[in-house]
């Protein structure tokens, strides 16, 4: 008599060895699911700290005069922008980096997806050698959740020599 089937021992062990194998791609589908989120959370970070540091050299550039008004909040004025934008403000309040034109209302420049903390300005003039020199320097933390609840930090830093 031929059986053509499978006995109850090769089943058990065929069942058992897909089952282990459905389970580990299961798991590495959800590894890449969640280091997909965490990568988009380190990429919009680094893009909302180079677009910040961007709007503060920008403020800085043609600068002609500056004014620290805490260690979070500085004054620019700043050539070659309408009396009414003059001077800008930046400033960090509740986690929000703000910029203020002149007699406007502040505005976010940050997405609501982060947050700003941390913030320091520095106004450093030196001199030597008959040379005066005159900078800024900008820090701050940005913070921000990917999707599951992990959270992520990253400083930033710049400096600006100014010319005058």
């Amino acid at each position: 008599m031929r059986n053509n089937g499978f006995t109850l021992i090769e089943m058990i062990v065929y069942i058992g060895l897909f089952s282990m194998i459905i389970g580990g791609a299961i798991v590495s589908a959800y590894n890449i699911f969640e280091s997909i989120n965490r990568n988009q959370t380190k990429a919009m970070m680094a893009e909302e700290g180079i677009f910040i540091i961007g709007k503060i050299n920008w403020a800085l550039t043609g600068a002609t005069a500056i004014d620290l008004l805490y260690s979070n909040k500085i004054s620019i004025t700043k050539s070659g922008i309408s009396p009414s934008d003059d001077p800008l403000i930046f400033d960090n309040s509740d986690g929000e980096m703000r910029l203020k034109r002149g007699v406007n209302s502040p505005q976010i420049i940050n997405n609501t997806n982060v947050k700003i903390n941390n913030l320091v300005f520095v106004h450093t003039i030196s001199s030597g050698n008959g040379i005066s020199l005159e900078n800024i320097s900008a820090s701050f933390t940005i913070e921000a959740k990917t999707p599951e609840g992990l959270q992520f930090s990253e400083d930033f830093h710049t400096v600006k020599y100014i010319r005058k």
